[in-house]
């Protein structure tokens, strides 16, 4: 069985896509587009998760 959703507090998933974004000048282009793909969906997780006027 595959997991499908996990509860992750926003701090968590904004420091992954700080600590992805470390990758973005890696030399391997592979590694550059995993790491920019994998951000890109956490950032929108994150937008997702944003409660307006907080």
């Amino acid at each position: 069985m595959l997991l499908r959703e996990a509860a992750v507090p926003v701090p968590a998933l904004t420091a992954a896509v700080e600590l992805l974004g470390l990758l973005a000048d890696s030399q391997d282009a592979v590694t550059r587009e995993a790491a920019a793909q994998v951000a890109v969906r956490l950032r929108t997780a994150v937008e997702a998760m944003a409660v307006p006027g907080w």
